[in-house]
């Protein structure tokens, strides 16, 4: 694995802090409380110029999608039309992942999160979120 991915999968989980509260799968309410969590941590400033979709595949969990457009943070439910990057992982990893109780570069290793697409967005990520 090369810094890239090391730097990008230690972050996911900097990037959400959530309080959800579920039992096995994440539900919309759950996808609602890390979306609040992220706008919370999104930095307005850091995105300018930023024009992206980046979609999350919650196996088990549905489809949705982040959109930085303009200095803003927005989420849509269902299959972008045109992502540019895109995180790939069971609801359970995915909210494990949010609420801090697994470890993304563990989970990148054993192959339980997949990240395909533009890797400098991937990049750029990190740094978009305290």
């Amino acid at each position: 694995m090369d810094d890239f991915n090391l730097r990008y999968n230690l972050s996911i989980s900097h990037l959400c802090q959530s309080s959800c509260s579920c039992g096995e799968t994440m539900n919309n309410e759950d996808i609602q409380q890390v979306y609040s969590s992220l706008k919370q941590a999104f930095i307005p400033e850091r995105a300018k110029g930023i024009d992206a979709v980046i979609q999350i595949d919650a196996v088990g969990g549905g489809e949705y999608f982040l959109t930085i457009r303009d200095q803003k943070l927005e989420l849509a439910f269902g299959k972008a039309t045109a992502a540019r990057l895109t995180l790939r992982a069971t609801s359970d990893d995915l909210l494990a992942i949010f609420q801090r109780k697994l470890d993304p570069t563990t989970a990148f290793f054993q192959g339980r999160l997949n990240v395909q697409g533009d890797m400098s967005l991937a990049m750029q990520l990190p740094g978009l979120f305290q």
